[in-house]
């Protein structure tokens, strides 16, 4: 075994440092956007068949929806008016 020592220069140093915080940046650049990437998949709720079902419905029918971009609400409901041959009061002839 000898003991042969490597002498390396300032300049040398200083390029293999350089490098080195090069690949740094770069690694933390990826693990950002990694992990973004992750929080995003993880706050994006999956649709429920309700969802789909309007998706199809929307697709096949062209026309905007009044609430076309903003979120459902556990208080949103639907509401049928029966309508009785042009009469207020089906009772009254």
């Amino acid at each position: 075994m000898s003991n042969t020592s490597v002498i390396i220069t300032n300049e040398e140093l200083w390029a293999l440092n350089t490098e080195l915080k090069t690949q740094v940046e770069y690694l933390a650049k990826q693990i950002a956007q990694l992990t973004k990437f992750k929080m995003n998949m993880m706050n994006t709720p999956e649709e429920s068949e309700d969802e789909q079902e309007e998706e199809a419905q929307s697709e096949t029918h062209p026309c905007p929806t009044r609430r076309n971009n903003q979120e459902k609400s556990s208080t949103d409901f639907k509401v049928e008016i029966t309508t009785f041959d042009g009469k207020d009061d089906p009772m009254i002839s």
